[in-house]
């Protein structure tokens, strides 16, 4: 009987159960992060870590993607443009199908 009251109360709550953190602790924040990703900035996209950690001007979207599967090249590409959408980086590509460039924008450092 009481784990039907238990049930309800799950319910009522929207399917959200509350554990025990003695039992089950909370997640650690860097568990599962490889040892590389947990020396940088996770906020940082790819592209600015590149430029920050560097110096460089410039960061080419062909050389990031040197030796990486298709996956992760489209999370690169990807990183690409949403440093765009925020202006931290410009791009360009001068034909279509060509290597992207990207340079520090105007919002570069404040992101």
């Amino acid at each position: 009987m009481e784990e039907a009251n238990a049930l309800q109360a799950s319910a009522v709550e929207g399917s959200r159960t509350t554990l025990d953190e003695a039992v089950m602790p909370p997640p650690s924040s860097q568990r599962g992060l490889k040892r590389k990703s947990q020396d940088l900035d996770p906020t940082l996209p790819v592209g600015s870590r590149v430029m920050a950690k560097t110096g460089a001007q410039s960061v080419s979207l062909l050389d990031l993607c040197r030796n990486n599967n298709r996956k992760q090249a489209a999370a690169k590409f990807y990183s690409f443009l949403v440093l765009k959408k925020q202006q931290a980086v410009e791009l360009v590509q001068e034909d279509p199908y060509s290597d992207i460039v990207a340079t520090p924008g105007p919002r570069f450092h404040i992101i």
